[in-house]
């Protein structure tokens, strides 16, 4: 095979592999960001509905200085008494991308790999969904943003409005949330069968667009250097001076910029 034949066919396998990324991304997205916006605004709800004769009472005016407020601290407090402890209905959406991302990497359900790759993709995005949902809900945040609506003016409805309207408009995070998650449960699926198939080294290939992250501005993770770099299967890739085993890894300590949103793909290089 010549040189042009082969990246030829890595390229169309880089290519597969952002289809079914972004087939995911456009079923299972819009179901996770139905479900986290209705219970997030009844949550929203009960938690307006605890402050409200706090919020009547509350002194509007601006401090310079707003760290350690404790008119801040204070509603934080509240608003953690009233604090959700999950997201209902969300199992059975996790069940179906784990289950997904296995039968799309071609595994059988007698297959053992079957189970690990289900596995791993319900905690990664158990994980994932975890934490989507604490920072939506952060009472931090939420006091200080009712709090700053408060202290201009603005009455208990409005105030209600503009933080509903603020939390309901997140469908970007589910679509980050989903594309990371499915990468790198794709990813660890590849590897596997790569390990079973008994290739010796892989070969890290990006989308090779201008959407691949590179250095620019206050961002400095560097993906497009890691473009066809070829590492011994089972020792880690260098990505911006991190150990990666696969594009989405998280297992050798990655940063969260390094992995989230990350398209890139594994393809066997023996």
């Amino acid at each position: 095979m010549s040189l042009v034949q082969a990246r030829a066919r890595q390229t169309s396998a880089s290519r597969r592999h952002m289809a079914l990324i972004e087939q995911a991304v456009n079923r299972y997205a819009p179901i996770i960001w139905g479900i986290t916006r209705r219970q997030f605004h009844a949550y929203l709800a009960a938690v307006l509905e605890h402050l409200r004769p706090h919020l009547k009472t509350l002194v509007l005016q601006q401090r310079a200085d707003p760290t350690g407020d404790p008119e801040i601290d204070y509603i934080a407090t509240l608003i953690s008494a009233v604090h959700s402890k999950g997201l209902d209905g969300m199992g059975n959406v996790i069940t179906e991308v784990a289950d997904a991302v296995a039968r799309q990497q071609g595994f059988l359900q007698n297959d053992p790999r079957y189970a690990q790759i289900v596995d791993y993709t319900t905690r990664i995005l158990t994980d994932d969904v975890s934490a989507y949902w604490q920072g939506l809900q952060d009472p931090t945040t939420m006091a200080r943003r009712i709090v700053d609506l408060q202290r201009q003016g603005l009455g208990y409805q409005e105030t209600s409005r503009q933080v509903a309207t603020m939390y309901g408009a997140e469908f970007y995070r589910s679509e980050r949330l989903v594309r990371s998650a499915y990468n790198t449960s794709s990813n660890y699926a590849h590897y596997r069968d790569l390990l079973e198939a008994g290739y010796h080294h892989a070969r890290w290939l990006t989308a090779e667009d201008n959407r691949v992250r590179h250095p620019h501005g206050s961002q400095r993770w560097d993906h497009r250097h890691a473009d066809r770099q070829t590492a011994k299967l089972g020792e880690p890739f260098i990505v911006t001076g991190e150990l990666l085993l696969f594009p989405g890894d998280r297992s050798m300590g990655a940063s969260i910029g390094n992995v989230i949103n990350c398209r890139c793909t594994l393809i066997g290089a023996d």
